[in-house]
């Protein structure tokens, strides 16, 4: 699901957001994750995690710390709901978004914003990742997207 919810709620408490935005990120929010399950199981899948009130790189920033390993991010793949890019531009952040900061301090805001509802984060072996999105895509999830990969070491970097 593309993130954003936190950042578009708390728009929306200061009277900044548009209505198209937050009925943009209640549907998103309505959208159940049970379909993807199966696909991301024909697929490999090797860990996965529901994003929500840690933000994409708290729940990431956890896998990698349990598995060992480290990742890249491509910030300008991850995908966001309508809105939320012109909010982060007005300074709109969650509530919760500065103690996430304090989890991660080098992530960007978008990855930090805390998710009601949120999608799903997954690994999958690198030679089945596009067609486990195309998959995704073809189940109903038009905004599943490969936003990076998992390599030897650790840490976490953010590109873009």
């Amino acid at each position: 699901k593309p993130l954003g919810t936190g950042i578009l709620l708390a728009a929306d408490m200061q009277g900044k957001a548009r209505s198209a935005w937050v009925e943009a990120a209640f549907a998103a929010m309505r959208q159940s994750n049970g379909g993807a399950v199966s696909v991301l199981r024909e697929h490999g899948a090797r860990a996965v995690t529901d994003v929500t009130g840690f933000g994409l790189a708290g729940h990431l920033q956890e896998m990698l710390l349990a598995s060992g390993t480290g990742a890249d991010v491509r910030v300008p793949d991850v995908p966001t709901l309508p809105g939320v890019a012109d909010c982060l531009a007005a300074g709109i952040e969650s509530t919760l978004a500065p103690a996430n900061r304090i989890a991660v301090p080098h992530a960007p805001s978008l990855l930090l914003d805390p998710q009601t509802s949120g999608g799903l984060l997954a690994a999958v072996p690198a030679e089945r990742a596009a067609d486990c999105v195309q998959a995704l895509r073809a189940a109903g999830f038009a905004e599943a997207a490969l936003i990076g990969h998992c390599r030897e070491g650790s840490g976490l970097t953010f590109e873009g």
